[in-house]
């Protein structure tokens, strides 16, 4: 089940868009405004549609100024006309319902408000009907770009590549994707507004409406594949609360669950008897970012180094020179964290890598615990990724 990520937005824009107060504006018409008693509310409706979009599209452009060349290049051209298009009708429909509150506080006169906001709403009228003509085919234009498997792969690989980190990659992508979903959701916005208003006659909005919001979850399914389904849960599961530790089972590349044995203050991986388990019977960690991150204002151009905590956050998983090269330590960390990120584009396990440049790997060993012999593998570190799916690689999985 993919994360959602641009419907929220979408759900919240539509029921605003078409509750009560807001619909009968347009119902009515502007008009309505003369003389109606709850313009109040209806304006107060109306003006969270357009804010909750407008405080995302900000916070996404300046986000956006920071992403890569090569991410930027991949947009294309021949998307310009067809979204400039949904953005200036966009900003007439809401510049015409602004001025429509403005005109009623500024004439007094019941007959002037009355021609003022007729000679408005036949420019409503105007912009909703070319919305309703339009944006469906517009809509489509966008919507088979973001699944095209080529923009999709080469997006994702140059984020990738890019990256030290799981939360950057993520947030590329998301920033790149988040601009066009933005463009899709004013679209849907106008087509509802357009249903709405008697005189557009657009009989067809519904299925219409209910055809391209789906493609919306289709989007972000793909999404979700491309970029990995574990990663955008991860990477939402940390950003959801990104100064708190997050529970997570660590596991092996052959996902076998990692646990600390105090004994020997080393992570092995083994199946006996958890100390700590979570539901699900699980060994829990707890992932923690080590810098400062801000969901609505995330800097690309940073790496976001991970601490991983064991023992409900009482040691922490640490990097050393001596002869246990990752044990477990009590006191306060001295290293930067481990950079985390998928060994390759949409897949679910990750490398580990210190600060030094160095990967975690696993090592088979043996030795008697509890008079059984078992077999271990100790997460050791390396000048160099092993590459091999039992050595090199690690799931990451959030307690959810």
């Amino acid at each position: 089940m993919a994360t959602a990520i641009a419907t929220p937005l979408l759900r919240f824009a539509l029921e605003k868009a078409a509750g009560a107060a807001v619909s009968k504006l347009f119902e009515k018409g502007l008009n309505y405004l003369n003389g109606g008693s709850d313009a109040d509310k209806i304006q107060c409706g109306i003006s969270e549609v357009f804010r909750e979009v407008q405080q995302v599209k900000l916070a996404i452009d300046s986000m956006s100024k920071r992403l890569d060349e090569g991410i930027l290049r991949l947009r294309k051209d021949h998307l310009n006309g067809p979204l400039n298009d949904i953005e200036s009708c966009y900003s007439t429909v809401q510049d015409c319902i602004d001025t429509a509150f403005k005109l009623k506080n500024e004439i007094k006169d019941k007959n002037e408000l009355e021609k003022a906001l007729g000679r408005l709403q036949d420019r409503l009228n105007s912009k909703l009907k070319l919305a309703a003509n339009t944006i469906p085919g517009h809509l489509a234009r966008v919507d088979a770009f973001l699944q095209e498997p080529e923009f999709l792969n080469s997006a994702a690989s140059i984020a990738l590549n890019s990256s030290q980190d799981f939360l950057t990659y993520y947030m590329k992508m998301k920033i790149l994707f988040t601009a066009y979903w933005l463009i899709t959701i004013k679209g849907l916005t106008l087509l509802l507004m357009a249903q709405l208003v008697p005189a557009v006659e657009f009989e067809e909005a519904p299925l219409t409406i209910k055809r391209l919001s789906a493609k919306v979850a289709e989007e972000e399914r793909a999404f979700c594949n491309v970029v990995g389904n574990y990663t955008v849960k991860l990477a939402e599961f940390i950003l959801a609360s990104p100064n708190t530790r997050r529970p997570i089972v660590w596991l092996s590349g052959w996902g076998d669950n990692i646990e600390c044995v105090m004994r020997e203050y080393v992570p092995l991986v083994h199946n006996n008897v958890p100390r700590i388990r979570n539901e699900g019977g699980k060994h829990v960690y707890l992932l923690e970012v080590t810098t400062d991150v801000s969901k609505d204002n995330f800097d690309v151009t940073k790496n976001y180094p991970m601490r991983i905590w064991a023992d409900q956050g009482v040691d922490h998983i640490e990097r050393s020179d001596e002869r246990l090269p990752i044990y477990m330590s009590n006191y306060k960390p001295h290293d930067s964290g481990w950079y985390i990120k998928p060994i390759e584009v949409g897949s679910d396990r990750y490398r580990l890598m210190a600060a030094d440049g160095r990967w975690a790997n696993s090592v088979l060993v043996t030795g008697w615990n509890e008079n059984r012999l078992e077999f271990r593998y100790n997460i050791d570190v390396k000048s160099g990724f092993d590459g091999r799916p039992d050595r090199g690689y690690f799931g990451l999985v959030p307690c959810v």
